[in-house]
């Protein structure tokens, strides 16, 4: 398996490294997102980094590599001007960060942007409402004689269907 765990960082780093040549063309507007999925990459392979060399050695590699592109200054621009999605643009620094690859001045612009961004920010509805009973639009899915039930949704998931 730590065979299987090199061959994809060394595959995520020369992705990362082709990001530069893509910059100026259409595929540049993917750019970050690429950055967040390796960040997230590393993150999920981080506790096989104590059980082969070869694979701690392809961690640092690829995080040497991932952390200038999460904390670039596109980064910081989208961080400055769109505030109210802090998280989702420093969703890599973030991940980084918990791999032991820190950067105070990086945290200190996150986090006066999360501050602007509950100000002026987007509003973000709930993905799912915590009340039962509740189709996540707020309002209760009722039968025709009048009791309520789940909405289709729950019912998919439970496996069975109930009319």
């Amino acid at each position: 398996m730590s065979r299987q765990v090199v061959l994809a960082l060394g595959f995520a780093t020369g992705v990362l490294d082709d990001i530069d040549s893509i910059a100026d063309s259409p595929l540049g507007r993917i750019a970050q997102k690429v950055v967040a999925e390796t960040a997230m990459l590393l993150y999920a392979v981080a506790p096989l980094r104590a059980t082969h060399p070869k694979v701690e050695t392809a961690c640092a590699s690829l995080a040497s590599r991932l952390v200038p592109l999460a904390r670039n200054t596109e980064v910081q621009a989208a961080l400055c001007m769109d505030p109210g999605k802090a998280l989702d643009h420093a969703m890599a620094h973030i991940l980084l960060d918990r791999l032991g690859y820190a950067d105070a001045a990086f945290d200190s612009l996150l986090h006066g942007a999360q501050q602007l961004g509950r100000q002026v920010g987007p509003e973000r509805l709930p993905h799912r409402s915590s009340r039962p009973g509740s189709s996540g639009s707020g309002r209760t899915v009722r039968r025709r004689g009048g009791a309520s039930r789940r909405p289709l949704r729950h019912r998919r998931w439970a496996g069975r269907w109930t009319p």
